[in-house]
């Protein structure tokens, strides 16, 4: 797999999502991180509102984590 730059914006996502900035963080906190940010933003677990602009939302929030995990 072919790694891509990492935006300044994607680096400003990073940083507010993880709350400390790429820089800082280790392979493994991020990793935990992501677990964690997972586990809190997956689709999946917002079924129980049966609403489907909630989901469609928290989909919007969990496409950028996987993005991340890519590069």
């Amino acid at each position: 797999m072919i790694a891509t730059a990492i935006s300044p914006q994607e680096k400003e996502e990073i940083q507010k999502y993880f709350g400390l900035p790429l820089e800082d963080l280790t392979p493994e906190t991020f990793r935990q991180i992501l677990r964690q940010l997972r586990a809190k933003f997956h689709p999946d677990a917002f079924e129980k509102f049966e609403d489907p602009t909630v989901r469609e939302v928290m989909t919007e929030n969990f496409r950028p984590l996987n993005d991340w995990l890519k590069k």
